[in-house]
C-alpha cells in the first residue's frame, strides 16, 4: 500500500471533499476506539459541515492525515492534530495530557492520534508522528520561536496501549517524570519529547 501524510492546509479554503473525508474519518475513528477519545461519536455526529471546517481551519493547530493511495480512489486512514502554545490551552483541559512544565517551555499537545485498524503497523502511526514532529521544528524555525523558549511535544497514552507506548518511545518520547506530571488518574500515560 501507498500512502500519503499531510497537513491539510490552512492557508487556503478547505476543498469540501477534505472536509467530508476528515468528517468520516473522526466520526470512524470515534465508533472503533471510543475510549480514545474525550468525545463521543453521538456529539460529533452532530456538527454541521461548517463546524468541521472551522475545527480544521484554524492557525493555532496542525491536522496531520494518512491517505491510502493504492485504489484510484483516495481513502482517509489516520489522523494526529498538533495544538500549538498559541491556543493557551488551560491546565487539566480535557483530552490534553495533564502536564506541568517550566515557565521557559512552549508545549505543542498531539491529540487525536487514531489509525483504521486495517492500516494498522504499517508504518501510518509513525509516519503521522514524525510529520508532526516535523511540523513542530518547520514551525519554530519559521516564527523564530521564542530562542529562550524550549519546544516540547506532549502527548497522552492509555496504559494499556502497549503498542502505542512502544511507538512513541522508539520515537523519543518519554515518560513524564513525578514533577511533571498533574492530575494523573492511572488510566493515561503523560508522555513527552523535548525539540528544541
Amino acid at each position: 500500500m501507498m500512502y500519503t501524510i499531510r497537513p491539510i492546509a490552512t492557508s487556503a479554503p478547505l476543498q469540501i471533499t477534505e472536509v467530508s473525508h476528515y468528517a468520516a474519518l473522526r466520526l470512524r475513528a470515534l465508533q472503533t476506539d471510543p475510549m480514545s477519545f474525550s468525545s463521543t461519536y453521538a456529539h460529533e455526529a452532530m456538527f454541521t459541515e461548517e463546524e468541521w471546517r472551522e475545527r480544521l481551519h484554524s492557525h493555532d493547530k496542525t491536522t496531520f492525515v494518512a491517505i491510502d493511495e493504492s485504489d484510484a480512489e483516495e481513502f482517509w486512514v489516520g489522523t494526529l492534530t498538533v495544538l500549538h502554545p498559541e491556543m493557551n490551552i488551560p491546565p487539566y483541559s480535557p483530552g490534553v495530557p495533564s502536564v506541568a512544565m517550566d515557565a521557559d517551555s512552549e508545549v505543542h499537545y498531539l491529540v487525536g492520534m487514531w489509525v483504521h485498524p486495517f492500516h494498522r503497523r504499517k508504518g501510518v502511526g509513525r509516519g503521522l508522528v514524525e510529520a508532526a514532529v516535523r511540523g513542530v521544528q518547520e514551525r519554530s524555525a519559521a516564527t523564530g520561536g521564542s530562542k529562550s523558549m524550549k519546544q516540547v511535544i506532549a502527548l497522552q497514552v492509555r496504559v494499556d496501549n502497549e503498542a502505542a507506548i512502544a511507538l512513541y518511545k522508539a520515537l523519543g518520547f518519554a515518560e513524564a517524570t513525578a514533577f511533571e506530571k498533574r492530575g494523573d488518574s492511572g488510566l493515561q500515560i503523560p508522555m513527552l519529547m523535548r525539540v528544541a
